[in-house]
Formats: C-alpha cells, sequence, structure tokens
C-alpha cells in the first residue's frame, strides 16, 4: 500500500506538471492562474481545508455506529503500521487532490464560470467530475447515491472556490476526505478500522443506506460553507470590479 501510495503520486504530479507546462504555453497562464497559493492566507486555508476534510469524513463511521449498519474496531498493536501507511498514502491524495481540483475547479470550473455564468459553471463542472468517478462506485449497492453525491461534492468545492477566490481549502479537504476514508475503510490493515454490513468494503462505495449517510454529511458540508462564507460573495465581486476598473484605468469614485 506504501508503494501504491509513493507510486499514485509520482504520477499525479508529473501529470499536474504537464497540464501546468500546457497551460502556461499556450495562454501564458501561470500556477497562480489555478488559485494556487502559498501565502498566509493560502496556508490558512489549506489548514482548514485538512480539518474540515477529517470531521466531516470521520462523521461517517459514527453514523454508521449509531444506525447500525457496522461497526468500528481498533488495534493499538497496528498504530506504527497505520503511519507507514498513513505517510506515503497522504502524499499520493496530496497530488490526487492537486490535480484533480486544478483540473476540475482551478480550470474548468473558472473558465465556465468566466464565460457564461455560477450555475452553468456548477453543473457542468460537477456532472464531469462526477461522471469521472463512475468506476469507483461501480458494483456498489449505493452506486446512483454514490455518483450523486461525487457531483455534489464537486458542487460544494466550486462554491467553495467561489467564495474564497482560491483553491487552497478545496485541495485540503480533499486530501484528508480520501485520506480519513483510507485508512478507515482499511480492511484491518490500519489500528482503526470500519465493516460496513453489506459493503463493497472500499472507501468510496458502500451500500445504499450508507451512501445516504454520505448524503447527510454533504448536507452538514453545505451549510458549513454557508455560514463560513456567507459574506465573502459581495465582498468578491466588489473585489472583481476594483480589478477590472484598475485593469482599464478607471476607478469609481
Amino acid at each position: 500500500m506504501a508503494a501504491d501510495g509513493i507510486a499514485n503520486a509520482i504520477v499525479n504530479f508529473i501529470i499536474f506538471g504537464i497540464v501546468l507546462a500546457i497551460r502556461k504555453a499556450i495562454s501564458g497562464e501561470g500556477l497562480s492562474s489555478f488559485l494556487i497559493h502559498f501565502d498566509k492566507r493560502g496556508i490558512k486555508l489549506f489548514l482548514e481545508g485538512l480539518i474540515l476534510g477529517i470531521v466531516l469524513a470521520a462523521m461517517y463511521p459514527v453514523l454508521v455506529i449509531i444506525f447500525g449498519y457496522g461497526e468500528v474496531t481498533f488495534n493499538a498493536a497496528k498504530l506504527g503500521r497505520t503511519i507507514v501507511i498513513a505517510i506515503p498514502a497522504a502524499i499520493g491524495f496530496l497530488a490526487v487532490a492537486l490535480l484533480e481540483e486544478a483540473v476540475f475547479r482551478g480550470y474548468i470550473f473558472l473558465k465556465l464560470e468566466k464565460k457564461y455564468s455560477l450555475t452553468i459553471a456548477l453543473i457542468i463542472s460537477s456532472v464531469i467530475f462526477g461522471g469521472l468517478h463512475f468506476g469507483t462506485y461501480s458494483g456498489s449497492e449505493g452506486f446512483w447515491v454514490g455518483l450523486i453525491n461525487a457531483g455534489i461534492i464537486g458542487v460544494l468545492l466550486c462554491l467553495v472556490v467561489y467564495k474564497s477566490n482560491s483553491l487552497m481549502l478545496a485541495i485540503g479537504y480533499h486530501l484528508t476526505w480520501n485520506l480519513t476514508q483510507e485508512i478507515i475503510m482499511s480492511k484491518g490493515e490500519t489500528a482503526i478500522g470500519l465493516m460496513v454490513k453489506g459493503s463493497v468494503g472500499s472507501g468510496s462505495g458502500g451500500m445504499f443506506e450508507t451512501e445516504i449517510l454520505t448524503t447527510g454529511i454533504l448536507l452538514i458540508m453545505a451549510m458549513y460553507i454557508f455560514v463560513r462564507f456567507r459574506r465573502t460573495g459581495k465582498n468578491r465581486r466588489m473585489s472583481l470590479n476594483n480589478e477590472a476598473n484598475t485593469n482599464t484605468g478607471y476607478i469609481d469614485k
């Protein structure tokens, strides 16, 4: 599993590098055009995303236990192995999060939103994102719900990027959402494990009822986004208007 994580990281970092190079060559747009930035605000948003992903993903096993759809096991003897698995897995999922967020939210969504409207950009980019997870949920009892959930995640992350004008929170969330599920659904290889009744036993697919629980968690995420960014929509529009005025040499007094 550790080797898989490193291999996954290498492949995705290389692909991201190619995407970045192509965009730079064609349109002259660099890393910042994806809304990736490493200033103080960017780091804070990234850390916020990391915490949000862990908290929301951890809600899944709690709800599974509460509703009687499975049970959690803990083996302290496997703590060392858990760390060995988690570190390369985290690097791999960081690469996945960077690539997918850059392509779907940092490029497709932003380009569509600029050319058409927020609604159209949300729908098209999220449908594509959800559709590409077809293989992840194939064979799962909750196939359609899982696929819809992937689309909902796409919508929510687009809104995060739109409201924050940054990709950093989305990258952090994507990383720990996947990593936490990977550790919990590791089929006994890590210290903590979740056994879901009737589930395919993967980090993404499960039975219909457990996928509904994931939908509920995403609703909680939606409420968080609404509260967290409730005032930033207006600020973002003002910022963009000021930028446009500056670029045209006109400042509205």
